[in-house]
């Protein structure tokens, strides 16, 4: 969750630096408005073109060399020369190389794998999951300025050009807060619980205790925005709900896609995942975005909505396995016994 704290601060200073420009500008400051909203936006490609460097020159793993690439001979050697090398290079393949005859992915595969309960309902857990996770976080971390508009935090009287700076100042100061004193802190606990506490345990906790904090603001959102201490204390419990959906389902659905499933499906079933995610991102936006935007009354609304949502995670969170400390050949339901069932000599050699 770095990228939100390094998009909260990136927010907050390239608002300070047009604010001679909006000062300046005609009411309501479109045009230096317009460049704030730019270049925030383009900084936000210089993490994901690093991170493609990086994933494109990587090389395969042994596992994936043994399981998808059937060659366990070629896998041996790429995992002697880690061990001995103490590096990443991956070993020339002989002049022979024996394949072994083991499934592989196909759509009659993939339907007979998951057609069994077993399997299909990991898949239905880490998809609803993460659908279920995402519908309250993109509906409100991307209207979070609304929520502190709502609460006063982003809140300016007045028409002029010297009010929209305080505003975006305001709402740029609070999303860095909500970030450092929720996100930030959320991410690290499960780092460092994760391997102790394993994965379910922290996503159906996060799930729980989102249940419940939703309820709360949005059953009492009234009282509690009634007030100045009702409002901080609003404040102070979305807060906490952005602590616990790091410290929850916003880590573990990242990471069980990515180690419940055999290696021939892991990268499919990651992939279903996470785009029953973003439909949730989607549904998030549309739905319950456009209303929270509309009027203050239907923060309520939505946070009462966001509280069941939440609970029916509770729900696909028993779907899914506890993959902590487990091997992936154990997780993916395949007897191992079996799973070989003959070799083939190649002459050809996979790498030349």
């Amino acid at each position: 969750m770095h990228h939100l704290s390094a998009a909260g601060l990136v927010g907050l200073i390239t608002v300070s630096a047009y604010r001679g420009a909006i000062r300046d500008a005609d009411y309501p400051a479109i045009y230096p408005v317009d460049c704030i909203w730019r270049i925030i936006v383009g900084f936000g490609c210089i993490p994901g073109l690093i991170a493609f460097y990086f994933r494109y020159t990587i090389p395969e793993t042994p596992r994936f060399t043994m399981d998808i690439q059937r060659n366990i001979a070629q896998a041996t050697r790429d995992i002697n020369s880690i061990l001995s090398a103490r590096r990443h290079t991956v070993a020339k393949g002989s002049s022979s190389d024996t394949l072994v005859v083991a499934p592989r992915a196909s759509l009659a595969d993939f339907i007979k794998h998951f057609s069994k309960w077993n399997n299909l309902k990991v898949l239905v857990g880490t998809a609803y999951s993460w659908f279920a996770l995402d519908i309250p976080f993109y509906s409100l971390t991307l209207n979070s300025s609304a929520i502190l508009t709502y609460s006063n935090f982003g809140k300016i009287n007045g028409h002029s050009p010297n009010d929209v700076y305080e505003s975006l100042f305001r709402i740029c100061s609070g999303n860095l807060v909500l970030t450092v004193a929720g996100f930030l802190p959320g991410f690290w606990v499960s780092f460092f619980l994760i391997d102790s506490w394993g994965r379910k345990t922290i996503q159906f906790m996060g799930f729980v205790v989102l249940t419940v904090l939703f309820m709360i603001m949005g059953f009492a959102y009234v009282p509690l925005n009634s007030t100045g201490p009702g409002q901080h204390a609003f404040i102070f419990l979305y807060c906490l709900a952005n602590f616990f959906q790091n410290f929850g389902p916003n880590t573990t659905t990242f990471i069980v896609p990515g180690e419940a499933f055999p290696t021939r499906y892991r990268s499919t079933a990651y992939g279903i995942s996470a785009a029953c995610g973003k439909v949730g991102a989607v549904v998030a936006q549309f739905a319950l975005g456009h209303t929270l935007l509309n009027s203050n009354k239907n923060v309520q609304i939505v946070l009462e909505v966001l509280s069941f949502v939440m609970f029916t995670g509770i729900l696909s969170t028993q779907l899914i396995p506890e993959t902590n400390q487990k091997a992936l050949e154990d997780l993916s339901n395949e007897s191992q016994e079996d799973y070989i069932t003959g070799a083939i000599e190649r002459g050809v050699p996979l790498y030349g």
